[in-house]
């Protein structure tokens, strides 16, 4: 069997290179950070290669050894330097980048068959017709009948300007009917939804910080402003982070001249990188009363934010204490369209808390489920103090919030949760809606309306009962009573999503949020940051 006896060789040398150079992508060392390594380290490696390669029962396959190779290294330095496979690398661009090109639609996979959940509006989807509830039943047409959801993008998407031909199903038409769909750019919103509270709060719901992110929070901002905004919510629970320059763009945009935003440090302690204000994007919103709400889920980027806003003083966080993770990453191509992402450094909050929570000795599931679940631990011989009005605040990991509110008053709350997981995951509060939307002929002229003046009765709380026991869906009624406040909620979220976009779906949720309602109440507590009479 002939054997590829240069593939060792080539792993040894990429390993030695990535250890002996530093930081070798930047194309110089920087001072204290040269490998300390041995020879013995490598020759180590080097007889194991040579041992599979020349022992091993079957042909090695070298394209998954070097990978896990590289993991299993990544592995043992923190839980966030991390091997980026070739074929996943492009989803991890596209989950950052302002747009892709496609046809534009929110879809899942259900019992098989691709399922429209949402076109988004504007894209071409959108344009030619299609509906909440569609099935997709070919594509070129070839059965799409067993689908697996992860190859669906493959076949949908495609560049700008080309077509894609594909058989619809509808509800109340007999017959499956063809489209083609000329595939356009799409854009990726990273404001989740955007609306006014009250005649004077606005909220801006922020699901993560890409490249579009500034110029949403602008634009949202402006739009709020224009219907009486007076102050602002700004939600950043479940955002995992993202963009370091947008994140300080978001947060500038709350703040004085010249305020510090975050600092990075290396290895040894030293200094890297600082971030001011007035080094990025800024506008007349710096003055605006403002909360931050945080969760278990808010993370990096929005751990900066909310930092920032924290340690000067600018605005109330509420919430639960933040996840922790404030290492740095740097994402370097690999030569096969692959990429890693190396840790080089931490992140720092104004008053100079460390945002990573501690890492070592924990296992991966240790590391994720570590001091979440709403836990607060504050370790009193962690305190710093804001900058403006020297408040306590405390370090320890993650970003303690001012105002503790359990995340158990997110919502109105289930009272039968696995009766309501199982009605998620089967797609019957989706099913109902459009089932009732076609039926009752229900038509709003506009998401305000439908808002304020749509209500789940006991007309259709029992409707959706008889809709239950006609799917041969498993319930006691007993169980559907039981949970009545809660059912009667999520099924007006659902129909005004099919009725108009997941914006609406989000923002009949949030009017039922006890986080943000109890957020409201604290606007009045917001005066106390200006004790000092110096919080510009």
């Amino acid at each position: 069997m002939k054997k590829r006896s240069l593939s060792y060789s080539s792993l040894i040398l990429i390993i030695a290179v990535a250890f002996g150079s530093g930081f070798w992508f930047s194309g110089k060392i920087r001072p204290g950070l040269s490998g300390t390594y041995s020879n013995k380290e490598i020759k180590k490696l080097d007889h194991v290669v040579k041992l599979i390669n020349g022992y091993y029962v079957e042909e090695p396959d070298w394209d998954n050894i070097v990978s896990g190779a590289i993991t299993g290294m990544l592995d043992e330095l923190d839980p966030h330097s991390i091997y980026i496979p070739k074929e996943e690398f492009v989803k991890t661009e596209e989950n950052f980048n302002a747009q892709y090109e496609g046809i534009g639609i929110y879809y899942d996979v259900v019992d098989g068959e691709i399922l429209v959940l949402s076109p988004i509006i504007g894209s071409p989807a959108y344009e030619i017709g299609l509906k909440a509830g569609d099935k997709i039943v070919k594509i070129e047409g070839i059965s799409t009948k067993g689908v697996k959801k992860e190859d669906v993008p493959q076949k949908l998407k495609g560049p700008k300007g080309t077509k894609v031909n594909i058989t619809i199903s509808r509800e109340n038409i007999d017959e499956p009917f063809d489209l083609t769909i000329i595939r356009d750019v799409i854009p990726i919103y990273t404001i989740t939804t955007a609306f006014m509270l009250d005649d004077k709060t606005g909220y801006i719901l922020l699901n993560r910080f890409a490249e579009s992110t500034s110029d949403e929070v602008d634009e949202k901002l402006n739009e709020l402003y224009a219907f009486g905004m007076k102050k602002l919510i700004l939600d950043l629970r479940g955002n995992h982070g993202g963009y370091l320059n947008q994140a300080a763009k978001v947060a500038a945009k709350f703040l004085p001249d010249h305020k510090l935003i975050v600092s990075t440090r290396y290895r040894g302690n030293s200094s890297g990188k600082e971030l001011y204000s007035d080094e990025v994007e800024r506008d007349h919103y710096w003055k605006l009363p403002l909360i931050v709400l945080v969760n278990e889920e808010s993370a990096s980027a929005s751990e900066i934010v909310a930092g920032a806003i924290q340690d000067h003083d600018r605005g109330l966080v509420l919430g639960e204490r933040t996840f922790g993770k404030g290492l740095v990453q740097k994402q370097i191509p690999l030569n096969d369209t692959s990429a890693v992402r190396i840790t080089i450094a931490k992140y720092f909050t104004p008053s100079g808390r460390c945002i990573q929570k501690p890492y070592k000795g924990l296992s991966q599931k240790e590391y994720y489920s570590e001091n979440n679940g709403g836990t607060t631990k504050i370790d009193s011989s962690e305190i710093y103090y804001t900058l403006n009005n020297k408040r306590p605040v405390y370090g320890g990991g993650g970003i303690i919030p001012d105002i503790l509110i359990d995340k158990d008053s997110i919502y109105l709350g289930s009272k039968s949760p696995q009766l309501n997981n199982r009605l998620i995951l089967q797609r019957m509060y989706f099913g109902f809606a459009r089932y009732y939307i076609n039926k009752m002929n229900i038509e709003y002229e506009n998401k305000r309306d439908f808002i304020s003046g749509f209500q789940v009765d006991s007309k259709i709380f029992s409707g959706f009962w008889q809709y239950l026991k006609k799917e041969k869906f498993e319930f006691s009624r007993k169980e559907l009573e039981n949970d009545k406040d809660f059912i009667q909620l999520l099924l007006k979220a659902e129909i005004g999503r099919s009725l108009f976009s997941w914006e609406v779906y989000y923002e009949v949720l949030r009017h039922s949020d006890g986080q943000i309602r109890n957020a409201m109440k604290h606007f009045s507590n917001i005066h106390l940051l200006k004790k000092n009479g110096n919080n510009q």
